[in-house]
């Protein structure tokens, strides 16, 4: 999985019916940024639906794209801060990025967003897997290395058997490498 810098064909950019359409990757960048500069922490949660191509084989492309609206709509309803963003990655991952929010604070977001994308979902036939991270940028690089990281956390929490999330905090980020 990778940070595009525009929206993945035939997915907004952001969920659907949000006024700020901006990318993932232009989020992620103006909080990297922003967090540089104010010396807190950015916290990132990718989360990934689990099994999404399965389930368009077995109940169609039109039911699993009401699916994931729902889990967009439930991440959205979770990051509610004024500054909390939800960013679509491509079809089958999003982005939730949350400004000022240290580790712990990560980890309940988290939580509860596992907690309302089951609850968004009639049928729990689709689930989600989330890496979560926290950095405190002390550079202006480093924002597509810690989307990566947090990316292969996502991976991880898929690899044992999604619905789950997995969080690492990466400290200071003084020269862009994690």
């Amino acid at each position: 999985m990778s940070l595009h810098t525009e929206p993945a064909r035939g997915a907004p950019s952001l969920i659907p019916g949000q006024a700020d359409a901006r990318p993932a990757a232009t989020l992620l960048v103006s909080e990297w940024v922003q967090a540089l500069r104010l010396g807190q922490p950015l916290s990132l949660m990718v989360v990934s639906v689990d099994h999404l191509r399965a389930f368009v084989r077995q109940h169609g492309e039109a039911q699993a794209r009401r699916q994931v609206e729902a889990i967009a709509v439930a991440l959205e309803l979770t990051a509610r801060r004024a500054r909390d963003g939800v960013g679509r990655c491509s079809a089958d991952a999003f982005m939730v990025l949350l400004p000022g929010t240290p580790a712990d604070g990560a980890k309940a977001v988290a939580e509860r967003c596992l907690q309302n994308v089951r609850a968004a979902l009639a049928e729990q036939l689709l689930s989600v897997s989330l890496g979560v991270g926290t950095v405190i940028p002390r550079s202006e690089a480093g924002h597509s290395t810690f989307f990566n990281a947090v990316a292969q956390l996502c991976d991880e929490a898929s690899s044992k058997g999604g619905d789950r999330w997995v969080a690492r905090h990466f400290g200071h980020s003084r020269t862009g490498i994690l």
